[in-house]
Parts: structure tokens; sequence; C-alpha cells
């Protein structure tokens, strides 16, 4: 077991040691929280251990670290950080052979008391140890709390947040029942995060432009600002009357409840509304929900238009988002600042139907939220209002983001210069979509900025020439290339432009190895093509084109080769290569004489995982060559009839209780297993731990699907009611698609090569999992 791991499970038994210890009623701690997200000058911090006094009013008594290696005294930043977060002025360290109190200062931590564990074992040694330990944090807990006016402007911010995390159970609640299943795009979750949030800044507005609001009765609390918002000065006043939700929209009981609790403990801190304090405050809330990052990837002067994107808000003219506390934020902010305003909409680009009057836009598109048929059909005439001359084919696999952009675009006018920041793999999902389509035939990509898993961004100009595309690459390095005027060849390049490593790329460039088309297939023989896809140079360029779908016959290589846009040496060296390695048996003497053939560099030897040899069925039988059309027609198919999303289609059958949504970055995979507690681990390193075999497999699900959010029920056994019926649907549907794929092929090898071909295109987890 990991040493976290062990800190982890320790971490659980002091806690169940102290709760013991307050069941007895002799201390004055009410509660204790394992690993409590906190908000410090230092950064996010998760306290093993925290002991409350009233955690709804955020006071706490102590707080207990593990230290996973002895630590001299000056180098305990992030938990004095911490300590001062809670308005505390001391803290605990339990080390491996010694437990130590602190005193925080200005200067340096002052070690208070030093308890020696030694060698002990003795599970009723350490019961007793923490006994003494926290009958001295009894006192400390009195003298050691922090002056109202010496309070940590992080000590507030964890109080609003704090607020939030009581209200939003509530909200969520509401807004689940309250939303269409047939037309609400984001889940309940956001849509409650959003309305919370923009609570909580129209009560701090208030506080700190008119501190008489104070004193609002806790009944009728939204009802009862209507006079006092009245008063704010503009922007503010109209901003925060006319976003939506309105102020007219009474909270439930359990939010003003707690916004009205919030009231009360700011009136007994006195935190000084207006003063130049709380204005830091303000700051630094708004700052940690909406980081405002530097704009360094090539911004294009002031953007006249802005979407979503808020590090870029100070400096636009026009904004609109769909999140009205962003919104709220970004004016708030512009206020406290003494700034110019923009003209503020809230929505998303299909409130616009016109085309734009400006000619510089700048937009952040990141979601991954697929909308079902009936909102779909209703995106259809969104999108005949912007492209009006073209008849547009809209999957059921593509995500809401898709068609905003696709929207957008649409409303710019000739000339316009263009900002997009889309998700990393925008250009893997999308390059056989309506989207590359429109993209590459209408407009002309003259920068695209890489930032590694995170955002790509593409600076474009509405024009028809062409112009040389400059992709700056996540390590630093730039290639240039100018695209063809056609859509799929365009999209085709860029995508080689951005994936090929560097060695491969210029033999790309250098025409060494070149697309396979219908011009270029007369001139390469199918033998030549088996050989090649043999290699393991051959099967990665497979495998970066079409996702691990390899043929496994003879007549389908050249098919496949051509719809993929393999990439193949040229002609001359292919017969080059075929002459060499045509009686060679093994993939490491086809990778020695492509590697000679191609003049690779050692670093693309077999030796090399990046390229190693994966298994590939041998060429055997013949089969009918598959029309390039008929996929596309059954996928057409299937969508007009339903594919079942996960888990939104099942939500509004089987979700009767609270949703908890879970944030990641796919890939999950599962690390450590106990006893029915599951620790997940995400693409960046993110631990997510939960509950039940249930929510592991519903996360894996998602994970698979390639989400990055998730929103399921938090009684298990709704969740296991979802599982088992989507399970059931999908099972449905691939019998459906065999079906489909044996009544146009005659040929039944071919028949479950097309059925393989079309779920993988379907947003649907791979067909093994049917079988797992």
């Amino acid at each position: 077991m990991s040493k976290t791991k062990d800190l982890t499970l320790f971490a659980r038994q002091l806690a169940n040691w102290a709760e013991q210890m307050i069941d007895t009623g002799r201390t004055p701690f009410r509660r204790v929280d394992l690993y409590c997200p906190l908000q410090t000058a230092k950064g996010r911090c998760e306290p093993p251990l925290i002991l409350w006094i009233n955690r709804r009013s955020l006071i706490a008594g102590g707080l207990i670290f593990l230290p996973d290696k002895k630590t001299p005294n000056a180098e305990y930043v992030k938990e004095a950080a911490a300590a001062a977060a809670l308005g505390l002025r001391h803290f605990v360290s339990w080390e491996e052979e010694q437990v130590r109190i602190f005193e925080t200062g200005t200067g340096s931590n002052q070690l208070v008391s030093t308890h020696v564990l030694g060698h002990q074992d003795d599970p009723l040694f350490f019961q007793r140890l923490l006994y003494d330990v926290l009958e001295q944090l009894k006192l400390f807990s009195v003298t050691g709390r922090v002056d109202a006016a010496d309070l940590s402007p992080f000590y507030l911010i964890n109080l609003f947040l704090e607020t939030l995390l009581r209200a939003e159970p509530a909200l969520v609640e509401y807004c689940r029942t309250a939303a269409s299943p047939r037309y609400e795009i984001r889940p309940c979750e956001q849509i409650a995060t959003d309305w919370n949030r923009l609570t909580l800044l129209r009560l701090l507005s208030l506080l700190h432009w008119q501190p008489a609001a104070e004193n609002l009765p806790p009944d009728n609390l939204l009802g009862s600002w209507q006079e006092q918002l009245s008063q704010l000065p503009e922007p503010l006043v109209s901003l925060m009357q006319n976003l939506h939700p309105p102020t007219t929209q009474e909270l439930p009981q359990e939010a003003r409840i707690a916004f009205h609790h919030l009231l009360l403990r700011l009136k007994q801190l006195d935190w000084h509304p207006g003063s130049t304090r709380s204005q830091g405050i303000l700051r630094a809330l708004l700052n940690h929900w909406y980081a405002r990052e530097p704009a360094t990837i090539n911004p294009k002067g002031q953007n006249r238009r802005l979407f979503h994107a808020p590090w870029l808000a100070p400096d636009c003219r026009h904004e609109t988002s769909n999140s009205a506390a962003q919104l709220a934020a970004n004016t708030m902010l512009r206020t406290l600042d003494d700034r110019p305003h923009p003209r503020q909409q809230w929505g998303d680009s299909f409130c616009f139907h016109t085309p734009f009057d400006d000619n510089k836009i700048h937009a952040f598109f990141c979601d991954n939220l697929r909308p079902e048929t009936p909102l779909r059909r209703a995106l259809a005439g969104h999108l005949r209002t912007s492209w009006p001359n073209r008849h547009l084919n809209l999957p059921g696999h593509l995500p809401y983001w898709v068609f905003e952009a696709a929207h957008l675009l649409g409303l710019c006018p000739e000339g316009a210069e263009i900002q997009l920041e889309l998700p990393h793999k925008w250009l893997f999902l999308l390059e056989n979509t309506f989207f590359c389509e429109l993209l590459f035939s209408h407009f002309v990509i003259t920068d695209l900025w890489v930032r590694p898993q995170e955002t790509q961004q593409l600076c474009l100009e509405r024009r028809s020439n062409r112009l040389l595309t400059r992709c700056h690459l996540a390590d630093g390095s730039e290639r240039q290339r100018e695209l063809n005027p056609t859509a799929a060849i365009a999209a085709r390049e860029l995508f080689y432009t951005l994936e090929l490593p560097t060695e491969l790329y210029e033999l790309y460039q250098a025409q060494q190895l070149q697309v396979l088309t219908d011009d270029l297939a007369p001139r390469i023989e199918r033998a030549l093509l088996t050989l090649y896809a043999r290699s393991s140079l051959g099967q990665y360029l497979q495998k970066i084109r079409i996702n691990n779908l390899r043929p496994n016959a003879d007549s389908d290589i050249l098919t496949a080769g051509i719809l993929s846009g393999w990439l193949v040496p040229a002609p001359e060296l292919a017969h080059e290569l075929y002459q060499q390695a045509v009686n060679e048996t093994t993939t490491a003497g086809i990778d020695r004489c492509l590697s000679k053939t191609l003049h690779l560099s050692p670093q693309f030897s077999p030796d090399n995982a990046e390229f190693t040899a994966s298994e590939v069925s041998q060429p055997g039988g013949t089969t009918a060559r598959i029309e390039r059309k008929l996929p596309q027609e059954l996928l057409k198919q299937l969508e007009t009839e339903g594919i079942p999303s996960f888990p939104q289609t099942y939500l509004y059958r089987y979700a009767t209780g609270r949703l908890k949504l879970y944030r990641f970055t796919p890939p999950l995979h599962v690390k450590q297993e106990l006893l029915g507690e599951y620790q997940l681990v995400d693409a960046k390193g993110q631990i997510l731990n939960v509950s039940g075999v249930e929510t592991q497999e519903a996360l894996l699900l998602a994970s698979s699907l390639g989400l990055e959010t998730i929103e399921i029920p938090e009684d298990r056994r709704q969740t296991a009611a979802i599982l088992e019926n989507y399970r059931a649907d999908l099972h449905s549907l691939k019998d459906k698609v065999e079906r489909l794929c044996y009544s146009h092929t005659r040929q039944p090898a071919a028949a479950q090569r097309l059925a393989k071909k079309i779920w993988q295109q379907l947003p649907l987890p791979p067909r093994k999992q049917l079988s797992d």
C-alpha cells in the first residue's frame, strides 16, 4: 500500500477517535472534516483534519496535518496559510516520530509543544495522544483566534464558498424538477451553480455599495432587494436586475436560510463594506471563480465582441455569455477597477440572427454536452438563418458547442477577424463533419496556437484567398503550411501538421510520405500496402487516423486507406521498399527495410515504444469492396431513429433524488480498490475517491465516451438502474446495427467490419465493453 494511502487511512482513524471524544461532550468541537478544501493565500489546500466549532459560521478550533516527511519549521508555509484562512494562529503537524503544535507568526512559525512518538505502534497510545492534543487545542481555539479586523481575505472567501455549498443542493433540486429534458442543454448542476453565484454577487454588490442591506429580512429575501438594487451605480443596477434568473424568482427555503446566515455572520465580522480591504476580497473571490489568464497567445488588439472568454473580458466592447454570474463578475471587476463597461448580452450564439457589424470577434468553447434530438432539430433551424444557402447534415454525436460555433461563424461579415478557442481534439472529432467543411471553405486559418491538454486557438479571417497557416506547437516550435482549397484535403493536411512527430512531418513536407488517394492508388500495388501495414510505422499512421480500426483482409486495405487518408511512402520509395522487404516475415525485418528506405533516424527504430507493432490480423479471404457512402447513410438512419445518450436520456426516468457532478480529464482508470471504495485517476493525475461499484462504472463509462463532466444520482441504486437500462439499450442498438449492415453487404466478414466502423463513429462506448 502506498504511503499516501496509509496517511489517508490514518487520517480516517484519527477522525473516528476525534468523533468519539466529541460525542462525550467535553470539547468545544462539534464536527470533524477530512480533507476539506480551502482557498488560501498559497493556493488550494486540503488539510487532513479540521476540527469545527461551527462550520456554517466558519469557526474552526484546529487543524491537523500529516506530512509524509520531516519538515523544518520555516517550511510550513502552506499550513500557516491554511490556518490563516480559518482565522486561526495555530496548527498541528502529526509526523512519523513526533507531534508538534505550531503558532503562526509574521516571520516564521513558532513551536509551542512537542509530543514524542518514538516507535509506538499501539492504537491506544495514539488515541490517548490525540486526546492530549485536543485538550491543548481547547485553549488555543479561544486564545489563538484572529481578531475580525485582522482576518485574512481568504477567511471571508471560504465563508462565501461555504454559503454556496449550503445553498447548492436545494438549488440543484429546484432546477432539476423545473428543467425541460427536451431543450435544456446545460446540466442542472451547472445552472444551479450559476444561479447560486449570481445570488451571492447580488448580495455582495448590495453590501459593498449599499451597506444598509445588512438588515434585509430572511423572508422574501430576493424580493426585499428590489429597492436596494435600484440604488446601485450603473451599469450594476441594470445588470443585477435584468440577468437571469430575475430577482423576482424566489430562492428555495434552504438557500434563503444560507444567505441570511451569511448576512448575520458578516455583520458579526464587521468586514467594512466599501473599504479597500473589501474591494480586495471581492477581487480575490471573482478571480478564484474566473481566473484571468494573460492573453499571451497572439492577441489581435482589442476584441470588439467576446463570447465566453473571461480572461479577455477587460478589453472587449460587446460581451456575450451563457453564464449570468460570469457577466456579473466581469461587471463588478470593471466597476472596482474603474474600467469602461461593454454592452452585455446573456445567452449563447443563437440569440443573434443577423450578421454582426463587428469585424473582430473572440469566442471560447470548451464543453462537450450533446443535444438531444428535439433540440438538434431546433438548432438546425438556427443554422438555416446563419447559413441560408447550405444544406447541413447535423450528426447526433457532436457536442452543442459545434453548432454554436458554426452559427457564430455564419454571422461573421466578410473580412472579419475571429479568434476561436476550441477543445484540444476538435479536429480529430470534426474532420469529416459540416463544421470543417464550413470552416475551410469560407475562412483562412492564419495562426493556430496549441496549448498542451487544454485548448487550441484558431486565428481566422473570412476571406477566400489562401494564406500560410502558422501552427505554433506546444513545444515552442512552429510549422507553416499553405492548406489546400478543398475543405476535406485542408482538414487532413492540418491534422498531419499538428499531429506528426518532427521527422515524419519533414518526410510529409518533402512528399516522401503521401496521402493515399484515388489518383495515387493505381501506382502502388495492393501487396505492397499489405506489407507496409505490417510495419510499426504503417500501423502507427493507421492508428492516428482511424483510431485502431484496421483492415484485416487484403481487399479492404486500399479502400480503408483511401477513406482515412493513410500516409504511405511515395510510389518510387514504395517499390524500393517492396523489393527489399518482400521476403521479410517479421515486423522487425520490415521496419529495418523501411528505416533504410526513408532514411529514418534511430529514434524511429522498432525498439521505440511509440511505434511498437501490435497484433494485426493476417490477410486472408476475400470480401466485397464497401461502398464509400454506405457508412454515412447508415449513420444518418441510426441517428434519425435515435442514439441513447448517457446519462442524460435516463436521468429524467430513473433519478428522483439529488445529483452529484464529477469533473475529470479522460481517460479514467482505477488506481486502487478496497471494500467498495475506489480511487480513480484521470489523464492529469487528478484523483477521484468514490464509493460503490455503480459510481465507479458510471465514471469509467463516461470516460470511455470522452465526457469531462457527468452528473449522476447520489443514490447508488438509481445509478445502477441507469447503467442497467443504458446497457440494455446498447445491446438492442448493437443488434440493430448488425442487421442493417448484413442487409447491405453480402459477405458476413465485411458486414462485421462495417458494423464496427459505424459503432466507432457513434457517441458510444467500445463494443467490447458490452461483453464485459
